[in-house]
């Protein structure tokens, strides 16, 4: 299913108007319409704005859409993205690290019990 027939729908669902939706995501009302209407799409941050303001996933929003969508993504949010990537190594590490620090204190603990 196309993008626009899906936001056509949830926002049916939700009982409202394109203008509603618009400033809700603070965007024009005509950027919305086009949407909808198929005549633009959305960019990566009105994206996840979509799907905050519907409470749905990413993929579900996405679906077969990823290829048409991906093409629209400017080198900006291609760089805000490897940030994020760069961010979620970095903090896995950190667990990894207090995880292993844990474990010592725990083997610790059970050395000085026993």
């Amino acid at each position: 299913m196309k993008i626009s027939i899906k936001l056509r729908r949830l926002r049916e669902q939700e009982k409202s108007s394109q203008a509603d939706v618009a400033d809700e995501l603070q965007v024009s009302q005509t950027a919305y319409n086009k949407w909808e209407t198929g005549s633009a799409k959305p960019s990566l941050e009105n994206i996840i704005k979509l799907c905050n303001y519907y409470n749905i996933g990413i993929a579900d929003l996405l679906d077969d859409n990823f290829k048409i969508l991906s093409e629209d993504i400017n080198r900006k949010e291609i760089r805000i993205n490897e940030d994020v990537v760069k961010r979620i190594i970095e903090n896995q590490e950190k667990l990894i690290e207090l995880t292993e620090i844990q474990n010592n204190i725990l083997v610790q603990i059970l050395r000085y019990e026993n």
